[in-house]
């Protein structure tokens, strides 16, 4: 399975003709991707991928290397 995890609609281009960008900043709060982990995990025993989407996701360094985190943490603890 392939989780895609929308970080944010901000962008580090800022255009001024772009739809998303920071006028639609809205980061995912991190009880979202848990609960969106959990639910992946939960439902499907196959291989998990998980990729970051968004203007940039990477404006959010440290939210990505929590999921990271957390991620591999919930998948070790699996009894697979």
């Amino acid at each position: 399975m392939e989780l895609t995890l929308f970080v944010d609609h901000d962008c580090n281009l800022r255009c001024d003709y772009c739809y998303g960008g920071r006028k639609l900043a809205r980061p995912m709060p991190a009880e979202v991707m848990k609960g969106a982990v959990d639910w992946a995990l939960a439902t499907h025993t196959d291989e998990l991928v998980v990729s970051f989407f968004g203007g940039e996701p990477l404006l959010h360094p440290d939210f990505v290397a929590d999921a990271v985190a957390y991620v591999e943490e919930r998948a070790a603890s699996l009894d697979r």
